[in-house]
Parts: structure tokens; sequence; C-alpha cells
């Protein structure tokens, strides 16, 4: 085995179950989901084998992970496609117990992707601004301006759920 492919071995273990869980709700489909992160984890191999160092490895597959599904949401094909993520096809260690406890991750799903890949970093990832920005390729002010943003479509949208009731 060569380096870089004792290197991939490692990334894959330590951040192959977080990535598919950011992938899966990004994308909607577990299956492109698995796609996305073959692709991901396939760059990261061409990287290392060329010799490259990954600085800040987490944020570099993230941003990675982001920006293919980025390409793959634009696609005519994937617009229009039915995806519906079920909770129960999520990796264990991507569904927290306060998302699967309640219907947060429905309003998690129906956030735009920007707002919702900041939401799942920051709640379900445990990310400190900071990485998130590094690893979507934004400036701080925009990270909290996109998880305020969210943080009131989800109150919203709780809240008309609750009227419903």
């Amino acid at each position: 085995m060569t380096d870089a492919e004792k290197q991939l071995t490692a990334l894959m273990d330590a951040y192959g179950g977080m990535l598919m869980g950011l992938c899966s709700v990004t994308l909607g489909d577990r299956c492109l989901a698995e796609d996305a992160l073959q692709e991901v984890f396939l760059r990261a191999y061409r990287a290392l084998a060329r010799g490259e160092t990954l600085r800040s490895e987490r944020a570099w597959l993230i941003r990675v992970a982001v920006n293919v599904c980025r390409d793959w949401t634009r696609t005519a094909w994937f617009r229009h496609v039915d995806r519906r993520v079920p909770l129960d096809a999520l990796p264990e260690q991507t569904a927290s117990p306060d998302f699967q406890d309640s219907g947060v991750l429905e309003a998690v799903r129906r956030l735009p992707v920007t707002e919702r890949q900041i939401v799942l970093m920051y709640f379900w990832q445990d990310m400190r601004a900071e990485e998130i920005s590094r690893a979507l390729g934004v400036n701080r002010a925009t990270v909290f301006r996109r998880l305020n943003r969210a943080r009131k479509q989800l109150r919203d949208m709780v809240e008309r759920w609750d009227s419903d009731d």
C-alpha cells in the first residue's frame, strides 16, 4: 500500500461518516451522496498521489464535498428528480438524537442548500464559524448571516407546523 493509499484510508475512516451525512442531506438522495463521496475521496487521492499536503484536512474535504454537491445540484437532471432522504438512511454518527426526536430534520431539509449546509456544519458537526468559513470559501460574516437567515426560516416553519396542529 502506498503512502497516498494509507493517508486516504485514514481520511475515509476519520471523515467518511460526517461527509456522507453532509452529502446525503445536501443532495437528498443516499445513492447520489455515495457517488459524491467517492468523487470527494477520488479528488483527495489524486491530490495525495501528487504529493500535495492537505492543510486542514477536515476543511479541505468539506469544501470539496460542498463543491461536488453544488456542481451536481446545478445540473438539469438533478432539478427534475424527487429526492427525500429518510432519517434512517443517514449514517448513525451523522443523525444526532436532537434531530431524530423532532421534526427539525424535516425543516432543515426544506432550507435552501446554502443555509442547509451551514446549519448542518454548525449544529450537527459542531464546527466553528471560522472552520465553516474556510470550508465554504466565504467570509465569517456571510456564515453568520446565512446562519441567522436559516434560524429565522426554521423558526417560521416550526411555528407554522405548530399552528396547523
